[in-house]
């Protein structure tokens, strides 16, 4: 098995203060489920232990795959490095991310160590009724305008459902801070391995791979699209573009296709209970808009989705 090596402290993506280390778990870990909890497109998700007193707190292990081609593992290991990164920027009371506990090597691959959740991402979160999907929507919102209104600014580049966890209080926890960075503080590499594509901005999507120029870098208005696809997915408890193959997907995207119908989403939101699904509507057309300087900022969005919504 080949080796990823990383070193922690040598990555300077970001151009952060880092306030809060993050320890080194790897002789605390206890067994590992070899059950895959979750697969990313370069990494896996297992539940685990960490060893506190006498007792076994339950953990979340994401656990980075390591290639034989080393320019992916270079990919690969700029992800985990920038995800690292920005848990220690944010330190361990931040309220609307995971809780991140420290980082370990398991048999030669990077992990990051993360508090479990046993309600899992809002996919596979079905209990949520109309009240609570409402509120669980602000708190995502919430959670992202501490990301863009924060100081030093910072840009997730990767939201999508399988990146939000849902907390034991039913609250929105951001995960998958692996293509987050400061606008402007770095080159931007990380976006190539990404395989989020149905939630991504028409300006983020490569249509040539063969193409040798940087690949685009998501920004703040690139977020607020996937945001929109987001909330209208946890509505209509489907996908973006959800009647079209992959392959078809790209083309919708760059075609200025927005994700969902608005017949099917208005009557979608009604059968949920939303009222005024015309004007939730509305709202989240205006984050998929083509041209991105048209879209809304979050804290436009918020204060409208709240407006529509009727949430305090």
């Amino acid at each position: 098995m080949s080796t990823l090596v990383v070193t922690v402290t040598s990555n300077a993506n970001l151009s952060l203060a880092l306030p809060h280390r993050l320890p080194d778990l790897s002789t605390q870990l206890g067994p590992v489920d070899h059950h895959c909890q979750y697969q990313g497109p370069f990494y896996d998700v297992y539940r685990g232990g960490v060893a506190e007193g006498v007792t076994q707190v339950p953990v979340a292990i994401k656990t980075f795959r390591t290639q034989a081609d080393e320019q992916t593992n270079d990919l690969i290991r700029e992800q985990y490095l920038r995800e690292v990164r920005v848990y220690e920027f944010l330190g361990p009371d931040y309220p609307f991310v995971t809780e991140v506990l420290g980082i370990a090597t398991i048999e030669g691959r990077p992990a990051i160590v993360m508090r479990y959740y046993a309600n899992g991402d809002v996919v596979r979160y079905s209990r949520l009724n109309l009240y609570s999907a409402v509120e669980f929507i602000i708190s995502l919102v919430e959670g992202v305008k501490y990301l863009h209104t924060n100081s030093p600014q910072i840009v997730h580049g990767d939201l999508h459902p399988s990146n939000i966890v849902v907390s034991d209080d039913g609250r929105a926890l951001i995960s998958g801070l692996g293509s987050a960075h400061v606008p402007g503080s770095t080159e931007y590499t990380a976006s190539e391995i990404s395989a989020s594509f149905r939630w991504a901005a028409p300006e983020l999507v490569v249509v040539n791979e063969d193409d040798d120029t940087r690949p685009p870098t998501p920004t703040f208005e690139s977020d607020m699209w996937a945001l929109a696809s987001t909330v209208a997915q946890i509505i209509t408890g489907k996908v973006p573009y959800h009647l079209s193959y992959p392959h078809q997907v790209v083309l919708l995207i760059i075609s200025g296709v927005p994700p969902y119908d608005k017949a099917s989403f208005v009557d979608a939101a009604k059968a949920v209970g939303v009222t005024r699904s015309e004007d939730l509507w509305h709202v989240l057309e205006q984050c998929w808009a083509m041209d991105p300087t048209r879209r809304l900022t979050v804290v436009q969005f918020e204060a409208a989705l709240r407006d529509v919504l009727g949430a305090s």
